[in-house]
């Protein structure tokens, strides 16, 4: 069921009206709408994905994280 979720909210966020891949529109989206929108810190996003808050910030420098991690954040945010 995890998964399932998982490639259905990928597949919505891989609608042409963004110019950049699957990861960078998911960051995108986190940045402008829970960050500058709803002014979410990172440590609130981090607890809400169930990620380290290290690994929250390593995702958003765009850096490699484990697909563990990225799943729990494309699920939970």
């Amino acid at each position: 069921e995890k998964h399932r979720v998982f490639f259905t909210r990928l597949e919505l966020l891989s609608n042409d009206y963004f110019f950049s891949d699957s990861k960078e529109r998911v960051r995108i989206l986190i940045e402008t709408a829970l960050i500058g929108r709803c002014n979410l810190s990172k440590k609130t996003l981090a607890k809400f994905a169930n990620v380290p808050l290290d690994i929250f910030d390593e995702f958003l420098a765009n850096k490699e994280i484990e697909d563990k991690y990225l799943v729990d954040i494309y699920l939970n945010l």
